[in-house]
């Protein structure tokens, strides 16, 4: 989306770098070049004009007010596929690191929007980046029951917020790689264990409302991801998390400086 655009040069030392991206580059390419081809006719625009160009494309530096979100939060996904609907449960952690963009922030950008899409970007609350090396999900399932699993989720899963101040609805989905372990001790020797390993896509719906103040929210919500997939010890084919989630955000206002 382009609003992205706004914060992706935002860089968090030794924690978040975000890529190059910038929506300066975006208004370069709506100017588009001289559809004639012809320097002579450039050479001899009127001054206006001219200016107008040089005013473009240097682009002064602004400071922009970004918020820091740090969220961290307990999930529990469901395997079906190994057990049926009343087992197959891997607990985990949500995290969340990225940057946000609020809708005043949006605003002051919003002639950096191609027209096309401004009626569309005029509906959101907020924007938010995060890095594609910062997981999105890990699993944490000591032996249980007879079973255990551990793994990892990174992707990359654009947020974006439709609602109120006071309550907003969270709507996000991309592409995401997981990693799991897991292991079942009831199984012979040889087959209790599985390491899953595979790309997939990732969606999830949920809410999401301050608490006493706009820098601590809670969220909650359901997500899935749908995966290429892969035979366990039981052969059957492994292709679908499901998961249900609980979580705080914590932000922090900053102030960046980049030429928009």
């Amino acid at each position: 989306m382009a609003w992205i655009r706004i914060i992706v040069r935002l860089k968090f030392v030794g924690v978040l770098s975000l890529a190059p991206m910038t929506i300066g580059a975006l208004a370069q390419i709506e100017e588009g070049q001289n559809p004639t081809g012809d320097k002579t006719q450039t050479l001899t625009a009127p001054t206006g004009m001219s200016s107008g160009r040089q005013q473009k494309t240097k682009r002064q530096k602004q400071d922009i007010p970004l918020l820091v979100n740090v969220g961290f939060g307990l999930s529990q996904y469901k395997l079906a596929e190994l057990y049926g609907d009343h087992d197959g449960l891997i607990f985990g952690t949500e995290l969340n690191l990225s940057a946000v963009a609020e809708r005043e922030v949006l605003d002051r950008f919003k002639d950096r929007v191609p027209p096309k899409f401004r009626k569309a970007a005029s509906k959101l609350n907020e924007v938010s980046v995060s890095h594609l090396l910062i997981p999105k999900s890990l699993y944490i399932q000591p032996l249980h029951d007879h079973r255990e699993a551990y793994g990892v989720t990174w992707g990359l899963v654009p947020t974006i917020m439709l609602g109120w101040p006071s309550f907003k609805f969270v709507i996000n989905g991309g592409i995401v790689l997981t990693y799991l372990y897991y292991r079942d001790d009831r199984l012979p020797e040889d087959k209790q264990s599985v390491h899953f390993i595979r790309p997939g896509l990732r969606g999830g719906l949920g809410i999401r409302f301050p608490v006493f103040t706009k820098y601590l929210l809670f969220e909650a919500g359901v997500k899935g991801d749908a995966y290429i997939p892969q035979e366990f010890f039981n052969q059957q084919d492994v292709w679908n998390f499901k998961g249900v989630y609980g979580m705080l955000h914590f932000r922090f206002p900053i102030t960046v400086s980049a030429a928009i």
